[in-house]
């Protein structure tokens, strides 16, 4: 979840910036060209490629992929990390959302405190709210875009002044720009880091109010000179107003009243220029969602895991897993009953994040989470650690599938020590078959751990040719591997072949 969202935030703020700076770029021009209604509608590029950051990248299929066995018969895989590394994301996470609630708090002070500056608000004949206030208003405020007017409406303005301004805050409410000012509070919110965004947010409410003016003026072509006295007779405010459209300090005056001086473009023209600022979000959308990494499909995902249970009780355990559908386990051991479950969902880079809910005797005893790669052992474990015990689960997993399981690395000297006995009862019944193994091969080279693997393995694990195998292969030595130049602990997989006739032998 963690690497999810970190690594859509980071995703979205590049997708969303590079949306603002053409916006910026663009809306000059398209005012000029086809309208201020066409300015404002470039804005619709914002949200359109924020939506298309959060919609599921293209699923392409994936072919699965084996781990092979070299030549030499020994397939080294990446060093074991039993311990997950600290993912810093997580409290890069946390100052983002810390960040975020400043701001939301920022913003909600602000509202508070205009309303609280308008006074006591009373009810006209005319259904329209009265404020004790004059600065700033008339304004359109709240969710239910009710219009307040100053106390001094009817003596400020006279009756044609009046009609244009009810007109031009009718527009506002019609148009549902304060659901558009209310997102743009949202993305400065979810994006407060980002300077752009708030200072896009600042031209955004200028091109609001141009294009309000401009479809004031295509309804009262004949009125320019009267909507320009009423525009001055106006009091700016000096508090601003997230959720709502008022009179505010940067108010862009001098560009309202100079674009009064120019005729309004033509029907077809203004109708053109919404089209084309539709067609800019569309195509700006469609970019984002095309240039995200296409996801692996949905192929099941093969999981290997050791189970240590109360420091015995040692299980190894396979299945296949379908991405994000958990899979529950029971055990039992020492009298106690464990239940677990667990879901694995890939991320992108080749990573799959594991969850865990493990319950003892009903009990809840955590819920683990870790991320690791594609074909990289990692281990989590629960419990608490006595002098001479150790009483809780302790679970090494390997995750592959989805094609981005590791490839193999062959250690250039092979593997040394004595040969497997074939067990007398299987050489006289003729039993013979394939044991793979999984060992884990210290720094010095020397075989640390041995266990059996079912899959890849042509006999059972209760077999006698299991038992030998890995009782000898503790006394192997292999090439230790390296990383950064360093030894380093490595798990090698090994097939063990006994034939009937034959020596055993470990290919």
């Amino acid at each position: 979840m963690v690497g999810e969202l970190s690594a859509w935030l980071a995703e979205a703020t590049l997708a969303v910036a590079a949306a603002i700076l053409l916006v910026l770029l663009l809306r000059r021009p398209l005012r000029a060209a086809f309208g201020a209604g066409a300015a404002y509608a470039a804005w619709g590029l914002v949200p359109a490629v924020l939506l298309a950051s959060m919609l599921p990248a293209a699923v392409v299929p994936t072919a699965p992929r084996m781990v092979a066995v070299v030549a030499a018969g020994v397939a080294g895989m990446p060093a074991m990390v039993t311990t997950p590394q600290v993912d810093y994301r997580a409290w890069a996470l946390s100052l983002w959302g810390l960040g975020l609630l400043i701001t939301w708090w920022l913003l909600v002070r602000q509202q508070r405190s205009f309303l609280r500056g308008l006074g006591a608000l009373h009810r006209r004949a005319d259904g329209l709210l009265e404020s004790e206030s004059v600065a700033g208003l008339p304004a359109v405020i709240g969710w239910r875009s009710q219009i307040v007017l100053p106390r001094d409406f009817e003596q400020r303005y006279d009756s044609l002044e009046r009609q244009l301004v009810l007109c031009h805050e009718g527009v506002h409410r019609s148009r549902g720009d304060l659901y558009a000012g209310a997102l743009v509070a949202a993305l400065r919110c979810l994006f407060w880091f980002n300077p752009l965004l708030h200072y896009g947010a600042a031209r955004f409410r200028h091109d609001q109010e141009l294009a309000c003016d401009a479809a004031v003026l295509r309804r009262h072509p004949q009125s320019r000179r009267a909507y320009g006295d009423a525009l001055l007779k106006t009091q700016l405010a000096d508090r601003p107003l997230p959720l709502g459209c008022h009179w505010f300090g940067s108010h862009p005056l001098k560009e309202r009243i100079a674009m009064l001086k120019h005729h309004s473009p033509h029907r077809l023209r203004g109708f053109t220029g919404l089209v084309l600022a539709a067609l800019l979000s569309l195509a700006a959308g469609w970019t984002v969602w095309a240039a995200q990494p296409a996801a692996p499909s949905a192929e099941e995902l093969q999981l290997q895991m050791t189970l240590t249970l109360n420091g015995g009780g040692e299980r190894v355990e396979t299945a296949t897993m379908r991405p994000g559908q958990p899979k529950a386990f029971t055990y039992s051991q020492d009298g106690q009953r464990w239940d677990m479950t667990l879901t694995l969902k890939p991320m992108d880079e080749g990573q799959v994040h594991i969850a865990a809910e493990i319950l003892r005797d009903g009990a809840s005893q955590g819920s683990p989470r870790l991320i690791t790669k594609l074909g990289t052992p990692a281990a989590i474990g629960i419990g608490e650690q006595f002098p001479d015990r150790f009483e809780g689960i302790r679970i090494e997993m390997l995750v592959t599938g989805g094609g981005q399981v590791g490839q193999p690395v062959e250690l250039t000297e092979g593997l040394s020590g004595p040969v497997p006995a074939y067990p007398a009862a299987q050489v006289a019944a003729g039993e013979g078959g394939t044991v793979m193994l999984r060992v884990l091969v210290g720094k010095d080279g020397r075989a640390v751990r041995s266990e059996f693997e079912p899959q890849g393995s042509t006999v059972p694990s209760d077999s006698p040719l299991v038992a030998s195998a890995r009782e000898t292969s503790l006394k192997w030595t292999f090439t230790a591997q390296t990383k950064d130049g360093k030894p380093v602990e490595a798990w090698v997989a090994v097939p063990v072949k006994f034939e009937p006739g034959k020596p055993a032998a470990g290919t």
